[in-house]
């Protein structure tokens, strides 16, 4: 979804700073939003639009129609390539791996020539109107506001849930060991350390990762 935000704040002779302040979100919020990587809350929207006393649809362009990204030809010719040096190599050569690069040839190959038979059929321009349509209801099933938080609930409740679950275990294998009720008990315990440590620091890079990316 294309916007004004920029133009209208250079206009009103603001830095993202500033604006940031005003409309009490951080600058990055605000970049986000004018290189077009985040599309805002409709609160925050209509606070934009009241700040410039303008309508939300004269600062926020919604474009419809889309056309079949190339990507998806691209990356099913990829797929399939993939699945033929695999088919190839397990034809010609005698390995131990031979199951798994059929294995991989098969999944290479069939997914692939979906992929490629889905672009020309959705490019096809009698299948156009279908097309948007189909797209038009996936924005809203992915885009839809209250959706939208109750997925982002959802997979912090999840998370910690996850956490809470890992620790619990450590608990009980703990005094399981201690017990001698079962073997290899500290072998289970440095499992689970180890990946409950691998899932907090995996959190932590993922959400830097994301705070770059807007």
């Amino acid at each position: 979804m294309r916007n004004k935000v920029e133009q209208l704040r250079k206009e009103r002779g603001l830095n993202q700073d500033d604006f940031a302040k005003m409309l009490r979100v951080s600058r990055q919020t605000i970049s986000s939003i004018e290189t077009g990587k985040y599309n805002p809350s409709l609160e925050l929207a209509f606070a934009i639009s009241d700040f410039f006393g303008k309508r939300i649809e004269e600062i926020f362009i919604y474009e419809r129609g889309a056309e079949m990204k190339k990507s998806n030809l691209i990356t099913g010719i990829l797929y399939v390539l993939f699945g033929v040096v695999c088919l190839i190599v397990a034809l010609l050569i005698e390995t131990k791996l031979e199951g798994i690069l059929w294995g991989f040839a098969g999944a290479g190959i069939f997914p692939g020539i979906m992929m490629i038979c889905k672009y020309f059929y959705w490019s096809s321009p009698k299948n156009k109107e279908q097309y948007e349509e189909r797209l038009e209801n996936d924005r809203i099933e992915q885009h839809d506001e209250l959706k939208t938080k109750i997925r982002d609930r959802a997979g912090r409740y999840a998370y910690g849930i996850g956490l809470v679950v890992i620790c619990f275990s450590i608990l009980v294998f703990s005094i399981l060991g201690a017990s001698e009720v079962i073997d290899n008990a500290r072998m289970i315990i440095l499992y689970l350390s180890g990946y409950l440590m691998f899932q907090i620091i995996t959190g932590i890079i993922i959400f830097n990762k994301l705070m770059k990316k807007y």
